[in-house]
C-alpha cells in the first residue's frame, strides 16, 4: 500500500469537525455490534430531538421537564441520538462509559466544554 493510500485511509477515519470521539478502553459488544469508540455529533441535534426525547421520558414517567439537563435518563437519550446508537445499546454499556457519555452531553447542553 502506498503512502497516499494510507493517508486517504486515515483521513476517512477522522471525525468531522465538532464530533467528539470517546475511545473505549475495552471493546463493548451489544446486540452483535462491537464498539471500540463512540462518536458524538451533538451539533447535528435540533430542537425537534430535544422535544422528542422529552416526550419519550415524560411518557415513561422518567423525568421532570424542568430538570432534564441534570437527568441521567435524558442525557443518555441525548448521547444516543448524537452517536446515532439505539438507547438500549447505551443502557447496556458499562457504567463508566455511560458516565462519560452523559457528562459530555451535559457539558454540551450547558456550553461548559
Amino acid at each position: 500500500m502506498s503512502e497516499i493510500d494510507r493517508t486517504a485511509e486515515t483521513l476517512d477515519e477522522l471525525p468531522a469537525a465538532g464530533v467528539q470521539v470517546i475511545a473505549l478502553k475495552n471493546p463493548v459488544t451489544v446486540n452483535g455490534t462491537t464498539y471500540t469508540e463512540i462518536r458524538l455529533d451533538f451539533d447535528s441535534l435540533t430542537g425537534a430531538d430535544m422535544e422528542a426525547i422529552e416526550n419519550i421520558l415524560v411518557a415513561e414517567g422518567s423525568i421532570t421537564p424542568q430538570l432534564k439537563e441534570f437527568s441521567k435518563a435524558y442525557l443518555m437519550q441525548v448521547a444516543a441520538r448524537a452517536a446515532r446508537v439505539n438507547i438500549n445499546d447505551i443502557r447496556a454499556f458499562p457504567i463508566n462509559v455511560v458516565t462519560q457519555l452523559t457528562l459530555r452531553a451535559q457539558a454540551f447542553l450547558m456550553n461548559a466544554d
